[in-house]
């Protein structure tokens, strides 16, 4: 049989407190035994002093024991005359039938006890404790020795053998009755035990099955799901983390959708463009000569591109993209990528200037990615910059960082646009034509790069009235 959270939990209650409760009853029987054994044998030991006082008027008699050794009656009759009923803790009230107090007498009628019975529980001893009268053998380690004093001087002692309290049959049944007492208490405890566990499996157990209900929707799609977060315990905090799981599958569910509609948006424009140009040729509309040709050839790079740029991108979101990590060093690295600019920025009428830091720098990257990085930033600057513009790139070295500084000139970028930049796709409404403002995958594969090279990138305002692009870079 398969058992449920609730039920486990209520059994592990019961258990528990049934093991709780047992070793209570346990202890408490045996130390309730033990306690009113001894209660028993003080009583007896306090009640003796009649007797003590009657030994030592004997031994008064010729200053010895020799007497008593002697004449063994003497001594069973000396111990059945003071040791009686009264030597022993009183009835219980309404338990002692046939043996409390004679019918129209004040006094209570003697127990009928074994022969001998006496004789085995009182022992007279010498100062050293040795056995004179009594039960042969030595006396049992837990005899209660009472000293006998004569003049003020130690003259022996009796010995008081405990007695087996449950063979004395009122003893016995007011124990019996005690641990039936506790035997009850023990019974309500696991009651209880019960009760306070199903209230508290239904209680835990209420998130959980709250969890289980929104997970199952969850799984069939419904990400709008949350649940209400109660409290600052484990359950509260897996609430939140599902609160923000399903978060998480709603918006990436809208970005997915969205990122369908933009990639089919990007697609359709140049294939729109190629088969207007390819039908007007087969229409005859236009000429086929070199120019035309040369324009669809364009067409067909720019989707080339594109669909690479969408590739990449994907790799890199499903963390396929290989990077082959080598020891760099940036600064030969940097000089050979300026160069190539400066041919670019001449003919796009874009003055370049180029800060290196002195201190030699190596870092552990890819140099093709890295490359990557920069040529999609210097595109970035060629399509967005007003001509004639210019360009600042500089580098230097923090602590165990590599700042780099990219920034251009006008136009700028507003705060809220500037917040989407890295998103794909995305192109500032001053440049939404592709001809001019690229595919928009350029500055989230930069972003993609840095962040796989354990970097960072940040954008701001220019000083020169463009954008300045940080990027950090950990150093070897």
């Amino acid at each position: 049989m398969r058992l449920g959270i609730k039920s486990k939990l209520v059994l592990s209650f019961l258990l528990s407190n049934a093991l709780l409760a047992s070793l209570m009853f346990a202890i408490s029987s045996w130390r309730f035994d033990q306690g009113f054994q001894a209660y028993v044998t003080q009583v007896e030991v306090q009640r003796m002093q009649a007797f003590v006082n009657a030994l030592a008027d004997q031994y008064s008699t010729q200053l010895s024991w020799q007497p008593l050794l002697e004449d063994r009656g003497q001594w069973n009759a000396l111990v059945r005359l003071h040791v009686d009923d009264s030597a022993r803790p009183a009835p219980l009230e309404g338990r002692d039938q046939g043996l409390g107090p004679a019918a129209g007498g004040g006094g209570q009628a003697p127990r009928q006890q074994a022969p001998g019975f006496f004789d085995r529980r009182y022992l007279l001893a010498d100062l050293e404790r040795n056995v004179l009268l009594g039960p042969p053998g030595p006396a049992s380690e837990n005899t209660e020795w009472i000293p006998i004093s004569w003049n003020d001087e130690m003259v022996g002692f009796l010995g008081l053998v405990p007695r087996d309290i449950l063979n004395e049959s009122l003893d016995s049944l007011f124990v019996e009755e005690q641990k039936n007492s506790y035997a009850w208490i023990a019974l309500g405890s696991l009651f209880i035990a019960v009760v306070i566990g199903l209230m508290l499996a239904s209680l835990w157990l209420r998130p959980i099955r709250l969890l289980q209900n929104g997970m199952q929707k969850l799984a069939a799609g419904d990400y709008k799901q949350r649940l209400q977060e109660r409290g600052n315990d484990e359950l509260a905090q897996l609430a939140a983390q599902f609160n923000f799981m399903a978060k998480s599958l709603d918006e990436n569910k809208s970005v997915q959708k969205q990122w369908i509609a933009d990639i089919s948006h990007e697609l359709r424009t140049p294939v729109a463009v190629l088969r207007g140009e390819i039908e007007a040729l087969v229409d005859g509309v236009r000429p086929l000569n070199e120019q035309r040709m040369h324009s669809l050839h364009e067409e067909v790079l720019q989707l080339q591109a594109l669909i690479s740029e969408l590739h990449e991108l994907s790799l890199s979101d499903l963390g396929s993209l290989q990077y082959q990590m080598t020891d760099l060093d940036f600064t030969d690295f940097m000089h050979a990528l300026v160069v190539q600019f400066s041919r670019a920025s001449a003919e796009a009428n874009l003055s370049l200037d180029y800060v290196a830091s002195p201190e030699p720098c190596t870092i552990n990257a890819d140099e093709h990615k890295l490359k990557q990085l920069f040529v999609n930033l210097f595109n970035n600057t060629l399509n967005y910059t007003d001509q004639p513009g210019a360009l600042a790139v500089s580098w230097l070295v923090e602590g165990k960082t590599l700042k780099i500084l990219w920034a251009d000139s006008a136009p700028g970028v507003s705060p809220q646009e500037r917040e989407k930049l890295f998103e794909r796709l995305f192109r500032a409404e001053n440049s939404r034509n592709r001809r001019t403002g690229g595919s928009g995958l350029g500055l989230a594969i930069v972003k993609n790069i840095v962040e796989s090279h354990g970097g960072s990138i940040e954008v701001d305002d220019s000083s020169l009235g463009g954008l300045q692009f940080t990027l950090r870079l950990p150093l070897q």
